[in-house]
This record gives C-alpha cells, sequence and structure tokens, in this order.
C-alpha cells in the first residue's frame, strides 16, 4: 500500500516538473541574434507609409490623394511613395511632395534597367484636386505613357542581410563614408562585390527594399534622407535598381579594374564609372602613365595614349592605343598609318547628372594634328556607347 502511495506521489511530482519547464519555455524571449532579419524597422519613418504597400494592386490618383496615410506621410513628412512597376519592369514611378518653387506633387518616373531619371510630371496642390486637368493627365500618362500597372513587393530592410536569390546568398549592406554612403552587395559564391551610389550622410538615413513581384533578383534599393535638425520630414531621395543577373565578375569592384588594366598599361583612372553615378551606361578609363607625350600636351585635360570603353557587364567594346583605334574584335577601325595620342572628354546632363557623350578626339603624334574627333552616345537597342556618326 505504501508502495503504491509513493508511485503515485511521484507520478504527481513528474507531472508538475513537466508543467513547470513547459510553462518557462514558453515565456522566455527568443535572444536578439535568433529571430528573422525580415522583421520591420519600427524606428524607420517611412514605414508609417507600409499599409500602403498591401493593397495589392496600384493605386489611382485620385483615390491616394485623399488618402489619410499618404497625407500624412507624402504631404506632411515629404515621404516619396513608390507607385508601382510599369508590367515589364523597365520603368518605376514614385510620388514625391514638391515646396521648393511650386507647391504640389512631383511624380518621377525611373529606367529601371539604366537606373536614371526619364520623365517627370508636376500636379499642382489645389482645391479639388482629384477633379483637376492635371491629375487626370497624369494618370493617362502612368497608364498609358509607361503602363504602370505592377504593385511593388515590400521586403523589410535590415543592414547586412542576407538575401538568397535561387541557389546564391547575397549580403545587403550600408557602408557610411565622409561624404555619402554607398550600399554594398556581396555575392557569397564569387566572393565579388559591387558598390553603388548613396545618399549624403548628413542627418538621418533610411533605406526600404522593394522586388518585382515574381522577379526575386529585381531589386529596388529606395533611400529616404531626413533633416538633421527635423527628422520627421524628409529632404533627400535616391532609389537604386539593380538587376542582380546584370552584376558580373567584370563589373565588380575588382573586375572593372582588372578589365581595364588587361588594356591599358601602367596607372589609369576612370573618367566614368556607372558605380558612382548610379547609371549603367559602362566605364571609361584612361592610362595616366603618358611619359612620351610633350609637357605642354600633358597639361591638357585627359590627354592619353591610352584609352578603353567597358560596356555596362565590364567587356571592352572600345580601346586606344598609340598603334590606333580598335573594336570589341580588337580590329582596327581605321588603316594604320603613324603613332597617336587622344583627348577624351565626357558631356554630363548636369541636373541629372547621368553621361550623355563621350568625345575622343585623335592626334598624329609627330605632327600633333587632329586626325579625326569620334562621339560616342547611349544606345538603346545594343545597350551600349556608340558612335553617332558611321566610322
Amino acid at each position: 500500500m505504501k508502495s503504491k502511495i509513493w508511485l503515485i506521489g511521484l507520478i504527481i511530482l513528474l507531472i508538475m516538473i513537466i508543467v513547470s519547464v513547459t510553462y518557462l519555455i514558453k515565456q522566455e524571449p527568443v535572444p536578439p541574434e535568433e529571430t528573422d532579419w525580415n522583421q520591420p524597422d519600427e524606428r524607420n519613418p517611412t514605414s508609417e507609409i507600409d499599409s500602403l504597400y498591401e493593397q495589392g494592386k496600384v493605386p489611382k490618383l485620385e483615390k491616394l490623394m485623399v488618402n489619410n496615410i499618404f497625407i500624412q506621410t507624402v504631404y506632411f513628412n515629404r515621404i516619396p511613395y513608390f507607385l508601382g512597376f510599369s508590367s515589364d519592369g523597365h520603368y518605376a514611378a514614385f510620388i514625391h511632395y514638391n515646396d521648393t518653387d511650386e507647391v504640389g506633387y512631383l511624380v518621377q518616373i525611373y529606367d529601371t534597367w539604366l537606373g536614371d531619371l526619364t520623365y517627370s510630371f508636376f500636379i499642382p496642390d489645389q482645391e479639388k484636386i482629384v477633379e483637376s486637368e492635371e491629375i487626370k493627365l497624369a494618370q493617362e500618362v502612368l497608364d498609358h505613357g509607361f503602363n504602370i500597372q505592377v504593385f511593388p513587393r515590400k521586403l523589410n530592410w535590415k543592414n547586412g542581410m542576407k538575401y538568397k536569390n535561387g541557389q546564391e546568398t547575397w549580403v545587403f549592406q550600408e557602408l557610411s563614408k565622409q561624404e555619402k554612403s554607398k550600399i554594398k552587395l556581396s555575392n557569397n559564391r564569387s566572393q565579388e562585390e559591387w558598390l553603388f551610389p548613396g545618399l549624403a550622410d548628413e542627418g538621418e538615413k533610411y533605406i526600404d527594399l522593394f522586388s518585382f513581384p515574381g522577379k526575386t533578383n529585381w531589386l529596388a534599393f529606395v533611400q529616404t534622407g531626413f533633416d538633421s535638425e527635423e527628422t520627421n520630414r524628409a529632404n533627400q531621395f535616391k532609389p537604386i535598381f539593380i538587376q542582380l543577373e546584370k552584376l558580373t565578375v567584370k563589373n565588380s569592384e575588382k573586375g572593372k579594374d582588372k578589365e581595364a588594366d588587361n588594356w591599358l598599361y601602367g596607372n589609369f583612372k576612370f573618367i566614368y564609372d556607372q558605380g558612382v553615378t548610379g547609371v549603367r551606361k559602362g566605364y571609361i578609363a584612361i592610362s595616366t602613365d603618358n611619359s612620351s607625350l610633350k609637357k605642354e600636351i600633358g597639361q591638357k585635360k585627359n590627354i592619353t595614349e591610352q584609352w578603353v570603353y567597358l560596356d555596362p557587364k565590364g567587356t571592352m567594346i572600345w580601346y586606344g592605343s598609340p598603334q590606333g583605334i580598335f573594336n570589341r574584335d580588337t580590329k582596327p577601325i581605321h588603316p594604320q598609318k603613324g603613332y597617336y595620342y587622344y583627348q577624351v572628354n565626357i558631356t554630363m546632363n548636369g541636373e541629372k547628372d547621368i553621361l550623355q557623350y563621350f568625345v575622343v578626339d585623335q592626334y598624329e603624334s609627330s605632327t600633333n594634328k587632329l586626325i579625326r574627333t569620334i562621339e560616342f552616345q547611349w544606345d538603346d537597342k545594343v545597350g551600349e556607347m556608340r558612335p553617332i556618326q558611321p566610322i
């Protein structure tokens, strides 16, 4: 009898221990290092607009302009709103509130393949704005001009996050410098790195990360900067569009230097670098070792004996040397009649900081005579800088 009582007591004690341990396990908090990176950052003021990204479809402007959350974030806090992608992902539309020269909403369209601002139009802030002709015209441009129909998928950004795309793992980081921050992408498989331009370091900065639905390798890093004295209002904005499949070994940070070094002897410098501007039109590098040139010639801007143009993937397309100018097949484009040097200049769009042209003046070394001038311009069809006139 005593043995049965003892056995029952032991069973009751074990049950009480199991219940207590189970309760403690449920109450134990998850350590920070074990939490999923994909958690929203409540400190990010741009997260106030997150509910608008849960609608599932691109909203019409007339409904957006009277939405309380939109008004609070875009109108009061000056935070830009990512309206949507075109159906093919080629364009992306954003809405800002502008109060510098004119007061109203600025709709901007970006080319996601190049990374540059393509088109913008203004909707004045006025009474009955939803009935205005400007908002009707803007909606027409969005719907039929650029076919903005795909709602962006918002991911939750965290500095240093790991992002899986198929069999590859990427690491996304924001790097702070003295003047400007940068976004760095690293590939664990290739061990290569790519840098993209960020905002100035003044004030608070936040990044929102989006993808094109169904395309995990098409990403948009939307950077928003806030004034240091009034951190609830945005005063800077910069989107960076990245297609991961277009990041190659040749256009990585090390790869572009290695590829340029294959064609230029000695020291060289890039006078155009798509990683610095964020507009993917390739790279232009010139040799800085020009010992055979006369001093008075060398004092002119961008005088060189060698230059090279690499396309956005980092592949050599055009190359100049003392022996002449050569194409991607390393064939001379003009008969060789002597030795040459060059002056290479680039023309940028001052407002948008976008490469428009690069111009090569070819000189004969012994006479300093200008032989020819070749002007290169971006060609959308082939995706590279091409001569304007046949050569």
